[in-house]
Formats: C-alpha cells, sequence, structure tokens
C-alpha cells in the first residue's frame, strides 16, 4: 500500500506540471533579503527583516502585473488616546520558511506591534503569523496568534487582522461574497464609504483582484480619506484578554471570474459543486482534478482493492478528506 501511495504522488506530480502547475522547490526562493513564493496564479515577498515579515510586491503572474503598493495595516489602535501600533513598521520584525514541500510552503513572519517612530507598544503586543501557500491556488490561509504582556496589558479600542489596503485607487470597484455583487469605487474626492461582504469580498480592477475571506469582510472606499481596504477583523481587545486568535484568508488572482469561481476558492460557506476536470485512472486507481479555472487541485482519489475492479471503488473526495 504504501508503496501505491508513492506511486499515486508521483503521477499526481506529473499531472499537475503537465497542467502548469509549479510544482518543484522553485515555489520558494530567498532573493535579495526576501522569500519569494510562487503559485500558479501569483508571487510575493516576504522581507526576513523588517516590515512585518508581511507578505507584499504582487506579482499576478495572468496579466503580468506587479502591485508594489499593496500592504497589510494590520495594527492596534486606542480611540481616547489616538496611538497606533503597526506590525508593518517593526524594524526587527523577522520571516522564515518553517515548512517546504512541492506543492506548499509555509512561511511564518514574528513582529511587534510599533509606531511610526519604531517604538514597540508600551504593553509589548506582539504576533507570529503563518502564511500558507498553496502551488494550485490563488488563496493564502493566514492564521495569527497575538499576545502581550498581562501586567502591562492596554485597553486597544481597535485590533486589525487582514487588512489588506492600498491608498491609490488601484483596483476600480469591490466584489462582494458570496455573490460578487460589484460596488464601482467612486471617483476621487466624492463621498465613498463602507461595504461588507458575506465570507469574503475583493477589490478589483479589469484583470487583477485582491482580498479577504473567512468571515464577514468589511470593505472602505478611501474617495475622500483614508486608504481603500477589505479587512477581516478590527474588535476590540480588552485588558482582560492577553491573548488573541486569528484565522482567515487571502486572495491573490485574476477578476473576472463569477462568484461560484471566487466560493470555491475561499472557505465560504456557500457550496457550489467542483467544476469537471481530467481524471487519471488506472486498473487500481484514480485520481481527478478540478478544471483548470478552478486551480486543476486533486479532487477526489480512489483506490481499487488487488480482487476489485474499478466499478467498486475505495472513493474519496476532498469534501471528505
Amino acid at each position: 500500500m504504501k508503496k501505491g501511495l508513492v506511486q499515486l504522488v508521483s503521477l499526481t506530480l506529473l499531472v499537475l506540471e503537465a497542467l502548469g502547475v509549479q510544482t518543484d522547490s522553485a515555489m520558494c526562493r530567498t532573493e535579495a533579503g526576501s522569500i519569494r513564493v510562487r503559485t500558479s496564479f501569483f508571487e510575493v515577498a516576504h522581507p526576513q527583516k523588517g516590515g512585518g515579515g508581511l507578505p507584499r510586491e504582487v506579482t499576478f503572474l495572468h496579466s503580468g502585473h506587479v502591485d508594489k503598493e499593496l500592504f497589510l495595516f494590520d495594527r492596534v489602535y486606542q480611540r481616547g488616546t489616538r496611538r497606533m501600533y503597526n506590525l508593518k513598521d517593526d524594524p526587527l520584525a523577522t520571516a522564515r520558511v518553517v515548512e517546504q514541500t512541492p506543492t506548499r510552503v509555509v512561511v511564518e513572519s514574528r513582529s511587534r506591534y510599533v509606531n511610526g517612530k519604531g517604538e514597540p507598544a508600551p504593553d509589548g503586543t506582539r504576533a507570529v503569523y503563518r502564511f500558507e501557500y498553496c502551488a494550485t491556488s490563488p488563496v493564502v490561509r493566514v492564521s495569527a496568534e497575538v499576545t502581550r504582556d498581562a501586567a502591562k496589558a492596554e485597553p486597544w479600542t481597535e485590533l486589525h487582522f487582514l487588512h489588506l489596503s492600498h491608498f491609490k485607487p488601484a483596483y476600480r470597484a469591490f466584489l462582494l461574497g458570496p455573490d460578487a455583487a460589484r460596488v464601482p469605487f467612486q471617483a476621487k474626492g466624492a463621498v465613498g464609504g463602507p461595504s461588507s461582504g458575506d465570507d469574503w469580498a475583493l477589490m478589483a480592477s479589469d484583470t487583477d483582484a485582491v482580498g479577504v475571506g473567512g468571515g464577514d469582510v468589511a470593505c472602505w472606499d478611501a474617495a475622500r480619506e483614508f486608504c481603500y481596504y477589505t479587512v477581516l477583523a478590527r474588535g476590540s481587545m480588552p485588558k482582560s484578554e492577553t491573548t488573541r486568535h486569528f484565522d482567515g484568508q487571502l486572495y491573490f488572482g485574476p477578476a473576472g471570474k463569477d462568484a461560484a469561481w471566487y466560493c470555491r476558492q475561499f472557505d465560504s460557506r456557500v457550496k457550489p459543486p467542483p467544476a469537471e476536470g481530467p481524471k487519471l485512472e488506472t486498473a487500481r486507481s484514480r485520481l481527478t482534478f478540478t478544471d483548470a479555472a478552478s486551480g486543476s487541485s486533486a479532487d477526489g482519489v480512489a483506490l481499487f482493492a488487488t480482487n476489485s475492479t474499478p466499478s467498486k471503488p475505495s472513493f474519496f473526495t476532498s469534501s471528505s478528506m
């Protein structure tokens, strides 16, 4: 059985490579002080030191466009004193690869929340993020652990997680889940404002889209003030709370897809059926994939006993594994 699984994995990699999916160690490389991660949809860079260790400089492989100004504005804020501390401003932040396989890379960042002068938050608020990249997906799974010193705990009015931001109108509209409802950006100087998406929300141009998912997402049109953003979480953190865990997703990929396609990429509560793709079948196994537009990801595995026929397989789909 073990030998058969090894052969099945080898066949899977061959099929993925035939479909143009990145499956070798080149999915991740270190270059000019950054960890660069490349999937079949995008490439991003994590600074190894500074910048919160957070992803930046997004290259969209389908269009060739590069967005060097998109950033994560994850922070704590105290409304009464107007004090604000950001992960992206920590010059001592680090990023490192903690897991790497032919089709999966996990990057861990460690950062303090600091102000624009590089001064840390008085209660030592800090965060460890894990970014999980899959070779066949435009979605990055993100988890975070925020901690601080209990004896010095501050009452933070806002604690932001996955606050994907842009100071310029580089994109043209919000796409709001789960129906991909389109809300165009207002002209500069006009009255902008909030929107919200269920499960996910994107900022989209004609060719590219970026966004967040994993819950109720808030959006802001910065036609008159602040920045354009989609954010997954921005609740308070009272003094009594010294740790907080988050889970969510980032999206870097094509615009112009239908709602079902986006729901398939995110962990959406709306579950459209997978689009049918190619199959790899032998007398003892069958491997099926979603279509290329859905990332050509493995969707099901069927293994047959030695004395059985393909009509009676032991079949597992991605939803049941």
